[in-house]
């Protein structure tokens, strides 16, 4: 292997080959060197919330009770959604009886 100075730069040409294995090298070694000493995951959840809407407070305990039981999450977000899909289809029916009658 040939050790180039830096007063070498100016006459030396790269390969195309060397080029792009340099450069694809470059690109992954902070992935490879994340994935050796990996650290446990970390969500920071941040909140802006209004003090005078409800609904804004609710935020924060909402998404960490989701984050800490993620299964039973999953189980009250289908809840939710059959009973607004339920929703949805009684009110299309009303309405479509008092528009065709």
């Amino acid at each position: 292997m040939r050790t180039v100075s830096i007063t070498d730069c100016d006459s030396m040409t790269l390969s195309r080959r060397t080029f792009l294995g340099t450069t694809l090298a470059t690109a992954l070694a902070p992935q490879v060197v994340a994935a050796v000493g990996r650290r446990p995951r970390r969500i920071l959840l941040r909140s802006s919330w209004q003090t005078v809407n409800i609904g804004d407070i609710a935020h924060t305990p909402g998404v960490l009770a989701m984050a800490k039981a993620p299964e039973a999450a999953r189980r009250k977000a289908a809840k939710a959604r059959e009973f607004v899909q339920k929703r949805q289809r009684e009110t299309m029916a009303v309405l479509d009886r008092h528009l065709n009658a």
